[in-house]
């Protein structure tokens, strides 16, 4: 799901961030680059926290979250106004960017 999420969100954001920046090339850039950070660094901190919530509750409750917060992301940045709105939506799946962790992850034996 993650995957797919990627590569649909991929073509549209620097159209949407162009709108939203009001055609400022160097704005959207530095937009698009600030988007791109937040989730990874979103992802970054909440890797280790929904990996110990996969051993501690198993995989599918993560897996869920993750792809809830995926779908809260995408309204978001369908009804977004402004930019501060993208990247409270980045903020959110980036935090619960896990399910392709928690899909491929091995049970402890």
């Amino acid at each position: 799901m993650a995957t797919l999420a990627s590569s649909i969100i991929g073509p549209v954001l620097p159209q949407l961030l162009k709108t939203l920046t009001h055609g400022s090339m160097s704005r959207m850039s530095e937009a698009l680059g600030a988007l791109i950070v937040l989730f990874a660094v979103m992802q970054f901190f909440a890797g280790p926290v929904q990996g110990a919530l996969s051993d501690r509750y198993g995989r599918r409750p993560v897996i869920l979250v993750a792809n809830f917060g995926l779908a809260i992301d995408y309204v978001i940045m369908a009804l977004a106004p402004n930019l501060a709105w993208l990247f409270v939506g980045r903020a959110v799946t980036g935090a619960t960017a896990g399910s392709i962790t928690a899909a491929y992850a091995t049970s402890p034996t």
